[in-house]
C-alpha cells in the first residue's frame, strides 16, 4: 500500500515537469510513494521526458486532450494509495510538504480535502484558500472592484485576505494546484466534474460542502507555484474556459435567477475587453492579441447563444493534437 499516490496531468509542460519530479523525490524522504502523469496529448516532449529519466513513473498517454478534470479521474480509477494529492505540473515541492501531508491524513479516518500551502515564486503567500462563489463576488471581481478594496471583507467576497492562516485551518474552498483528499472523499464526491475547467477545484469543494466534508488549509505543507507553459501555448482556450466554467459553476449550483445575471455579468465583461483589444490592436498596429480576441469570441459565442468551440466537441476533439 502506498503512503501517498499523487497524480499529476500534463499537456506541452516540458518546461516543468522534471523540476516538478525532482522535487517531489528530493523530499520524499521515506515516503513510499505513488506518482501518475497523465498527459493530455502534449505536442512537445514531455512524455519523452518523463520517460528518460523517471521510468518507473506510470505515464497514460492520452490521444487527444481530454481536459484536466478528465484527466485526473482517469488516474483516479487507478491510484492505489489512501491518501491522494492532485499537483500541477508547474509547482516545486519544499522540503517536508509531503512529510506533513502525509502526518496530517495520518491521523484521520474520516473524508477530508486539504489544500497545501501555495507559494509564488518569490515565496510569497500565494491566495490559495478561498470563500465559494457568490453573486456578489462576481460583481466585484468582474469589475475590479475586489483587488481595488481588497482589504476589505465585504468587497473582497472571494479571497480571504493576504494574511495567510498559521494554524490548520477549516475553509471554504482550496487551489487545485496542489489538493489532497482520501479515498473515502473522493468516493463521496464522485470524483471532479468533467464539465468545468477553471473551476473544478471550486466545485469540488462546494460538493464537500453540500456532504459535510471539511476541507483544510495545511500551512506547513509548502509548494512553489509557477506559471505553466500549457496555458502560454492555449491563450484562446483558457480565455474561453474561465468564463465557460463560471457559468457552468453557477447553474449547477445556485438558482436559475442567480445563473441568468452571472451569465448576463460575463457578456458584458467579455464585451468590454473584446472591445479594448480590438482598439489596442487597431491602434497600435500590434495583433499579437489574436488569441485573446479569438478567447473573447469563443466566451461571447458561448454566453450569448451557448455556442461551444470546436475543442469542446467531442467529434473534433482529436483535432487538438
Amino acid at each position: 500500500m502506498y503512503d501517498l499516490s499523487i497524480i499529476i496531468v500534463t499537456f506541452n509542460s516540458s518546461k516543468d515537469i522534471i523540476p516538478c519530479l525532482d522535487s517531489i523525490y528530493l523530499t520524499k524522504e521515506n515516503l513510499n510513494l505513488e506518482v501518475i502523469v497523465v498527459d493530455n496529448c502534449s505536442k512537445d516532449n514531455t512524455v519523452d521526458l518523463v520517460e528518460n529519466k523517471y521510468s518507473f513513473v506510470k505515464v497514460i498517454k492520452n490521444e487527444f486532450n481530454v481536459g484536466f478534470p478528465h484527466a485526473n479521474n482517469q488516474a483516479i480509477s487507478l491510484v492505489q494509495g489512501q491518501t491522494i494529492l492532485l499537483l500541477n505540473p508547474d509547482t516545486i515541492v519544499l522540503e517536508n510538504a509531503l512529510i506533513n501531508l502525509f502526518a496530517f491524513f495520518k491521523n484521520i479516518s474520516n473524508p477530508i480535502i486539504a489544500g497545501m500551502n501555495v507559494r509564488n515564486p518569490d515565496n510569497s503567500f500565494q491566495s490559495c484558500i478561498r470563500r465559494l462563489p457568490t453573486l456578489k463576488y462576481i460583481f466585484f471581481a468582474i469589475f475590479g472592484i475586489d483587488k481595488k478594496l481588497f482589504q476589505n471583507e465585504f468587497f473582497n467576497g472571494f479571497k480571504y485576505t493576504n494574511k495567510e492562516p498559521v494554524t490548520i485551518t477549516i475553509v471554504e474552498s482550496v487551489s487545485g494546484a496542489a489538493l489532497a483528499f482520501n479515498r473515502r472523499a473522493i468516493k463521496i464526491l464522485e470524483g471532479l466534474d468533467t464539465q468545468l475547467f477553471y473551476y473544478e477545484d471550486t466545485d469540488l469543494c462546494k460538493r464537500a460542502f453540500i456532504n459535510n466534508i471539511p476541507v483544510y488549509f495545511l500551512p506547513n505543507a509548502w509548494i512553489k507555484h509557477f506559471g505553466g507553459q500549457s496555458e502560454i501555448s492555449n491563450k484562446a482556450r483558457v480565455i474561453f474556459q474561465v468564463p465557460y466554467s463560471r457559468v457552468g459553476y453557477f447553474k449547477k449550483h445556485h438558482s436559475t435567477l442567480v445563473y441568468l445575471i452571472v451569465r448576463i455579468l460575463t457578456v458584458i465583461e467579455l464585451t468590454i475587453r473584446l472591445v479594448y483589444r480590438l482598439l489596442q490592436s487597431f491602434l497600435t498596429g500590434d495583433f499579437c492579441n489574436n488569441e485573446r480576441i479569438r478567447g473573447y469570441c469563443y466566451g461571447l459565442g458561448f454566453a450569448v447563444f451557448g455556442l461551444k468551440p470546436y475543442f469542446l466537441k467531442s467529434k473534433s476533439q482529436k483535432q487538438n493534437c
